[in-house]
């Protein structure tokens, strides 16, 4: 999947308030939490969805105004993304000893010796 960091940005945005029960999410509230201009969120939301990866669906409670949904596709997408971060977390950890990771000095403490 070719994504820029912006548009994996705003869709992990989309697909956490969903999975977090976050509720309704329109384009302002994108706009707010990623503090991203107007004009940049469109441009992204509109590639997202030629992509596939959202879907805009009118409001119920306002015609004027388009609810921001994940698709199954972008579903899939991000479990993946989590899968692969878990791992290179994993991957990065195995190389440090227990030992270093609960008893390594502080940068404070190294200053006092």
């Amino acid at each position: 999947m070719d994504l820029t960091q912006s548009q994996l940005r705003v869709l992990l945005c989309i697909y956490e308030n969903e999975v977090n029960g976050g509720g309704r999410l329109f384009q302002k509230d994108i706009e707010r939490v990623l503090m991203l201009s107007n004009p940049a969120v469109t441009g992204i939301v509109q590639r997202l969805e030629s992509k596939g990866l959202i879907e805009r669906k009118v409001a119920f409670s306002d015609s004027r105004h388009k609810e921001i949904h994940t698709t199954e596709k972008s579903r899939r997408l991000a479990i993946r993304l989590g899968e692969l971060r878990r791992e290179h977390e994993k991957m990065l950890m195995d190389g440090i000893s227990d030992c270093l990771l609960y008893t390594s000095p502080s940068p404070r403490d190294m200053r006092r010796s």
